[in-house]
């Protein structure tokens, strides 16, 4: 899941970024113990690399593990019985503004999660999915690396 997206990020960067190490089984077992089995593709993801370090995309960044966590109780303890919040949603990444891309436990489904709105977009059918559209987007130079900010910007902001 990683591979294409590192290899386009280096590509854009003109070198080899620095991601952090992946997350340990354990740790996995753990998460998956609190928040329930995990959808195709989540262990791959945090196996190969616990979060982006920072890095991020402009409006997102991938949290390390033990911070979807953290922010899954937070939101679960915000919202314990809403239509606003849906407990099976795990927030993966997060924007400066406080909004979340989520994949769902229940389908696979990434999702955006809008703090400030009841709108909820599907973004891709999986993670998979998701990831290797960003690479795409990252090929097509609807993304770029920023090396002075050390972060990627949508072209044309």
């Amino acid at each position: 899941m990683w591979s294409h997206l590192e290899a386009a990020l280096n590509q854009q960067a003109g070198r080899s970024l620095e991601l952090p190490a992946g997350a340990n089984d354990e740790d996995l077992d753990s998460f998956e113990q609190a928040v329930g089995a995990l959808p195709n593709g989540f262990r791959e993801l945090y196996r190969t690399h616990d979060g982006d370090g920072g890095l991020g995309a402009v409006e997102w960044s991938v949290l390390p593990l033990s911070e979807v966590l953290a922010r899954w109780r937070s939101l679960c303890s915000l919202f314990p019985s809403s239509a606003w919040w849906n407990h099976s949603w795990i927030p993966f990444a997060e924007s400066s503004a406080g909004d979340y891309i989520c994949v769902d436990l229940r389908t696979g489904k990434v999702i955006r999660y809008w703090h400030d709105s009841s709108q909820r977009d599907e973004l891709a059918a999986d993670l998979h999915a998701f990831f290797e559209d960003f690479a795409r987007a990252l090929e097509r130079g609807e993304y770029y690396y920023d090396p002075d900010e050390d972060v990627v910007f949508r072209a044309g902001s």
